[in-house]
């Protein structure tokens, strides 16, 4: 159907009737789609591979380490950053919306006070020169969770100011998934970690700090709006992940001697902050906890959250989460029973009976409910993706009763 002029003789109303329709046709195609499982046409994927490999050569060319042994690191531009708006003007209405429907601000305004104090943002002055006359401010607003140890938590908006359409995104993960699970299955025990607020322990070249600015109003006063900017890396940043793996994988090539065996496997059992691995002792399972902990600190990487199924061993996490937590945990998408000899894997979902009518809409539901990485539930799941292969043949619409 291609783009929509938004010259004047093209009626708003209509070019967002035809904008939904799109989308609608997106959602369904996925189902079928390669593209979705990260299969691509061989010329594509050529194209893509040959961009992340330049990407990985800037990367490789510019990363530093301060004198705290914190890595420093560039955006990785995919053409430059000629695409950039300044957007101060939206981020100002947002900032105004937050404030005005947003409670706790004290807490949210908490927040930003203690990152300047970490060294995560930095307030700059208003009438600071602006790099290539483009000031990219990123949105934000407060997200909270009662249930977590982080109770509120500032999301950005990378996508609204254009940024997330000039930078390197990375490899698709979901490739990543099935082959780390295989082998977190493959030896006898199974380990799992994370690293503590992996993103912003890596820090920006103070050049690239400019394009990552924000706002807050002091005191809960937009009209009192102060601009900061992040020195760290910010994840609703789509280089985000990109980056943590670069510095990840370039830190355990850096191994000292002693530590090269828990750097090995770690590069194998990294998926962004989290570690997936298994190993055949529980003598190997205590020095892989030990050495993998030292090496991710000495680029000042906490990794903490430890788990395991060695139900023999003497191992004690230390912070104590291993008697604490339940028995059932959340490994890529799938619920891992850790307290049991039986050691298992299953997959969460609720019970999907209910009085609706079942239509189109309702399968399409169903259909994109559930996502488990490693194929246990393909059976079934296409059960439901060839009911609406079978709808689109009859050309049913989306409400109408089958």
């Amino acid at each position: 159907m291609g783009k929509l002029s938004c010259e004047s003789k093209f009626e708003l109303e209509n070019s967002l009737l035809v904008h939904s329709l799109f989308t609608n046709r997106e959602k369904i195609s996925d189902l079928w789609e390669l593209d979705s499982l990260g299969i691509k046409d061989p010329s594509e994927k050529k194209s893509k591979l040959e961009l992340q490999d330049l990407a990985l050569k800037h990367f490789e060319n510019t990363v530093l380490r301060d004198d705290e042994g914190r890595y420093i690191v560039s955006i990785p531009w995919i053409e430059g950053n000629e695409k950039l708006e300044d957007r101060y003007s939206l981020a100002k209405g947002r900032l105004e919306k937050t404030l005005k429907f947003t409670g706790r601000l004290i807490d949210y305004e908490q927040v930003f006070v203690d990152w300047e104090k970490e060294g995560i943002i930095e307030k700059i002055a208003q009438d600071e020169p602006k790099i290539g006359g483009k000031f990219p401010y990123l949105p934000h607003r407060p997200v909270f969770k009662e249930n977590s140890t982080t109770k509120i938590c500032p999301v950005f908006d990378g996508k609204s100011c254009s940024l997330n359409d000039c930078v390197e995104k990375g490899l698709n993960l979901i490739e990543m998934m099935p082959a780390i699970l295989n082998r977190f299955r493959l030896e006898k025990k199974g380990v799992i970690s994370d690293i503590r607020k992996a993103f912003p322990q890596i820090s920006f070249h103070e050049n690239d700090m400019n394009f990552l600015p924000l706002l807050w109003g002091e005191g809960g006063n937009s009209e009192k709006a102060v601009i900061y900017r992040h020195r760290r890396v910010v994840f609703e940043v789509s280089c985000s992940h990109f980056l943590l793996a670069a510095v990840l994988n370039h830190h355990f090539k850096q191994a000292p001697e002693h530590l090269e065996k828990a750097a090995e496997k770690l590069i194998d059992s990294m998926f962004v902050d989290n570690c997936v691995a298994s190993v055949d002792s529980s003598e190997e399972l205590e020095s892989f906890q030990r050495d993998s902990t030292e090496l991710l600190a000495l680029g000042k990487f906490d990794l903490r959250g430890w788990r395991h199924s060695d139900i023999e061993s003497n191992f004690d996490c230390q912070d104590n989460q291993q008697k604490s937590d339940p028995e059932e945990i959340i490994v890529l998408r799938l619920m891992w029973n850790v307290c049991v000899k039986e050691d298992t894997f299953s997959i969460s979902y609720k019970e999907t009976e209910s009085k609706e009518e079942v239509t189109k809409r309702r399968i399409l539901s169903l259909a994109h409910r559930y996502f488990e990485p490693i194929g246990f539930t393909c059976p079934i799941t296409l059960i439901t993706e060839l009911l609406i292969e079978e709808c689109w043949k009859i050309k049913t619409s989306w409400n109408s009763k089958l």
